[in-house]
């Protein structure tokens, strides 16, 4: 057992200062992970945002051109919705 000049053991072979280190470089990796993880559920967020977007626009767009179908659509949708929560 390697002694330093005040008779302890080195720093490299003390279990202490292996734990300690092992534990601050597992805790350095998990920070890492999770803001990766931030960054990439940040870039799905705006994505699905932008799609809806697209999707609200373009529906409204298509009403907007063909008002009576769309009416008829949306009756039909809300009658069939009626008859089956009545089944209930």
């Amino acid at each position: 057992m390697p002694n330093t000049r005040n008779g302890s053991r080195s720093k490299k072979n003390d279990p202490r200062q292996q734990f300690t280190d092992a534990a601050s470089a597992a805790r350095d990796n998990v920070r890492d992970m999770g803001g990766a993880a931030a960054g990439i559920a940040k870039e799905q967020v705006d994505h699905v945002v932008e799609t809806a977007t697209s999707v609200r626009d373009s529906v409204a767009e298509k009403v907007r051109k063909n008002p009576m179908p769309s009416l008829m659509i949306a009756a039909g949708a809300g009658l069939l919705a009626g008859v089956l929560l009545r089944r209930r």
